[in-house]
């Protein structure tokens, strides 16, 4: 549908129709291709979030006649959560490369089910891992406050995916030490070095997310302070610590000793003093403080992550004005960035069979733009068409992205046809025996 498409066809695709029909088709062509899945589907919370069709669910083919929001009364609801998502997550997996990996959002309500589907179509030896997801902050009265979501990894075929991954901090450390490098042939002095590179750091302050704080520098490079000599629990070791090195507690020369005492012991302590990775406060009521120097930095995608959950809506404001209000929930690009980043390198093929608001678009154009990469996404619209945010939300936002920014991109919008391959045709997956 060329007057739904922007820009030069640069391998990206919107596909307007029912996910699971749409993936069916896709089979022939991107079968064992996608480097890098992200999905958020229905959490099944029991309002206006998931909606069921029995008949579709025996032939993908058939009309929803009997589709209806599953509420929370609903006996079956679990068992037609499962329902629905089976057939997606073998779809899916026949879409994934061999070395590919998949991240799924969801929250409390279905994340135990989810496993266990997900143990069985992806074989729980795939696993990567489970990550939490804090994005927000709520005061409502409650036995326990819920504050965060979930994300659920797994691999293809794990023994095909790198034991670390590299995430896009790793590249924007790279990228910051080749400009240190050119910074120290053109200014040797370095003060007036100093000031150059924190003066560059401001200059690309949005790009650089938490290196920005790499804003010191010594003769071994650019560096920042950490508090990381303190032990983290009673018991550490209690002696003191002054410029000239390693000296007793009650010395006058001495500064404040952390609360629970110091995480090394003397020898060790003496031997960071000695190597200049001790910094020293100007006042000795404080707690000297340690250099973490970005040489030294390995990016690394935790178990526990903290991203305000507001960026998503803040994102559409942005794009389609401060009254926007099309769309519930949209998860944050910075999210997107940080699962495709870790998990896929710079020519990805990503693939969002639940598109939403189509933050995952989003984000691939944002990330291409900072690092140059060539990483192309294909968004499916979750349902029938009937909603319709494939046109009415998703490629109004892309193309928006892509105009406020002036990018060299675009992307083709699709959708289905009337009829495609039935649901008994799909490849399930092999268990080596």
């Amino acid at each position: 549908m060329p007057e739904l498409s922007h820009g030069p066809a640069s391998g990206n695709m919107v596909i307007e129709g029912d996910n699971l029909q749409v993936m069916l088709s896709l089979r022939s062509q991107y079968s064992d291709s996608f480097d890098v899945v992200y999905i958020d589907p229905p959490y099944n919370r029991g309002g206006n979030d998931f909606r069921y069709s029995d008949a579709r669910f025996h032939d993908p083919d058939a009309a929803p006649y009997d589709a209806e929001y599953v509420s929370n009364e609903d006996g079956e609801k679990h068992t037609k959560w499962l329902n629905y998502m089976a057939p997606r997550l073998v779809a899916i997996w026949n879409l994934m490369a061999d070395s590919g990996v998949i991240f799924i959002s969801i929250n409390d309500i279905e994340l135990g089910r989810l496993m266990m589907l997900a143990d069985e179509i992806f074989d729980e030896t795939n696993r990567i891992g489970v990550i939490a997801w804090k994005g927000s902050s709520d005061n409502n009265p409650s036995r326990i406050v819920i504050e965060h979501e979930y994300v659920v990894c797994y691999a293809k075929n794990i023994k095909k995916v790198p034991q670390r991954w590299r995430t896009p901090e790793d590249e924007v450390k790279d990228a910051l030490l080749e400009q240190y490098d050119e910074l120290s042939k053109e200014t040797p002095d370095l003060a007036a070095r100093a000031i150059r590179w924190r003066a560059l750091l401001r200059s690309n302050e949005e790009s650089l997310g938490r290196l920005k704080a790499y804003n010191l520098l010594d003769e071994k490079g650019p560096y920042q302070s950490a508090r990381r000599v303190h032990n983290p629990k009673p018991g550490g070791y209690r002696y003191g610590v002054s410029k000239r090195g390693v000296v007793k507690a009650t010395a006058k020369t001495a500064y404040a000793m952390p609360l629970n005492g110091y995480r090394f012991p003397p020898a060790t302590m003496q031997r960071h003093i000695d190597d200049g990775r001790i910094v020293f406060p100007d006042n000795l009521a404080q707690i000297v403080q340690m250099k973490d120097h970005l040489v030294d930095y390995k990016g690394s995608l935790r178990s526990v992550i903290d991203i305000d959950a507001r960026a998503g809506a803040y994102r559409l404001k942005a794009l389609f004005g401060s009254e926007f209000e099309g769309f519930r929930f949209p998860k944050p690009m910075e999210l997107i960035e940080l699962l495709v980043g870790a998990a896929g390198g710079k020519d990805a093929l990503v693939l969002d069979a639940f598109a939403g608001s189509g933050t995952t678009g989003d984000a691939i154009l944002q990330m291409n733009k900072k690092d140059g990469g060539n990483r192309r996404f294909t968004l499916i619209e979750e349902g029938n068409g009937e909603d319709q945010y494939a046109r009415t939300l998703v490629a109004e936002r892309l193309k928006r992205a892509i105009e406020m920014d002036s990018l060299k991109t675009g992307f083709t919008f699709m959708r289905t046809g009337a009829l495609l391959p039935a649901l008994t045709a799909t490849r399930w997956p092999r268990r080596s025996t």
